[in-house]
């Protein structure tokens, strides 16, 4: 019996941390709103802890780099948080949105950090924009030079808000001044931003033909020109008044993949689009299992070859969320073979809120976790996933 309790231990610790999941923070309380970036060796995870942004680097084999590490320092009693990450070939740039002062108009901020995780203290946590209302959820893509910084603006007004954006050097000096993307009628909401060919797409989803909601996009040149006109992704009228939520977007060197979910019909659905701006499929491509029972939040990433989608979803475990992915074939994105698999799900606990980057050969996906066992503890998890998987 000791003998084979002793063999049991050599097979798990010999097990390669990329078949398991691994905790990137469990401090004490609430973790939240992870997004994750690569530098093309390893990968930078950022996350609200309370009401800080935090970091981690971690390796593409899964194992950290150092410590956690405080991202908006200087800053401590005021609330920052929603963070989101992106590198352009020297350095990370990191964007939030938070308020340091107490009539909490939130504006949006941002950091660079050097691949070796090295905060730069030149500007440290600059301002991005400060508006007469509140900004909220920054995102933030780079052509290889710069970023674009675009988030929900309600500076307008209050009753509903706008897209906007900002084009930011890699000094943090900015390029000419804000400017509107899309400032339509009641609202448009959920941004999210790629690079590829040489503009960005930025996606949202908009309330501008009132309820439900549908996605739309908007090319952007690198110095913050639009380009051509609004792009309609997913407009089809819904005689279930379905809600199209949160989109997200990846390049392929080709074409553009958007992807979002239906909140009504609980499906994950994509439609590729043309770096010119067309849309290339007509109707919605069902990314997740009919069977599923509730899917959400979809994030996708390529690998030079796919794209891996990823969402969290209660198919197993009901209610509990779990965390689900499909690889798509960028030409062929019907491809019967490629399933939806399970990437990581905890009995009895939630996982929620996945985020996804390539780098290195190796997808990392990182998602909230509560299995700190009550929904007052969420910790920050990740897991390596291989690209021929």
């Amino acid at each position: 019996m000791k003998y084979k309790n002793f063999g049991m231990v050599l097979f798990f610790m010999a097990l390669p941390s990329l078949l398991l999941s691994f905790v990137i923070c469990n401090e004490a309380g609430e973790q939240h709103c992870p997004s994750v970036a690569s530098d093309g060796t390893n990968f930078l995870v950022i996350w609200q802890d309370k009401s800080k942004i935090w970091g981690q680097l971690v390796d593409n084999n899964g194992d950290l780099i150092n410590t956690n590490f405080c991202i908006s320092t200087e800053m401590e009693n005021f609330h920052q948080c929603d963070p989101s990450v992106a590198f352009n070939g020297s350095n990370y740039l990191v964007v939030w949105h938070g308020y340091i002062d107490y009539d909490r108009n939130y504006n949006i901020y941002g950091r660079f950090i050097a691949p070796d995780g090295t905060l730069d203290q030149i500007k440290e946590n600059f301002l991005i924009f400060e508006g007469a209302g509140s900004q909220y959820s920054p995102v933030v893509a780079s052509d290889g030079t710069n970023f674009l910084v675009v988030w929900e603006d309600w500076t307008n007004g209050t009753l509903q808000s706008d897209i906007y954006g900002q084009i930011v050097d890699p000094t943090g000096n900015f390029i000419e001044s804000r400017f509107a993307i899309s400032d339509k009628d009641n609202g448009q909401h959920g941004a999210s931003i790629t690079f590829g060919g040489s503009n960005y797409l930025v996606v949202w989803h908009d309330y501008r033909n009132e309820y439900p909601s549908h996605i739309y996009g908007q090319k952007i040149d690198g110095v913050g020109n639009l380009v051509g006109n609004e792009i309609p992704i997913a407009t089809a009228p819904s005689s279930n008044y379905h809600e199209k939520l949160y989109p997200d977007v990846a390049f392929d060197g080709t074409n553009f993949l958007v992807v979002w979910g239906d909140e009504n019909a609980t499906k994950i659905y994509g439609k590729r689009v043309t770096i010119s701006g067309t849309v290339i499929d007509a109707n919605n491509i069902e990314i997740s299992d009919p069977s599923a029972r509730y899917r959400c939040a979809p994030k996708v990433a390529f690998d030079g070859t796919n794209y891996l989608t990823v969402w969290q979803d209660s198919r197993d475990w009901k209610p509990l969320w779990n965390i689900y992915g499909k690889k798509i074939n960028y030409s062929n994105p019907l491809d019967p073979s490629k399933k939806n698999f399970l990437i990581y799900s905890k009995y009895s606990y939630h996982l929620r809120s996945p985020t996804i980057a390539f780098g290195n050969g190796k997808y990392l996906v990182v998602w909230e976790d509560n299995s700190g066992g009550n929904n007052t503890s969420w910790d920050i998890y990740g897991k390596i996933e291989q690209k021929n998987e």
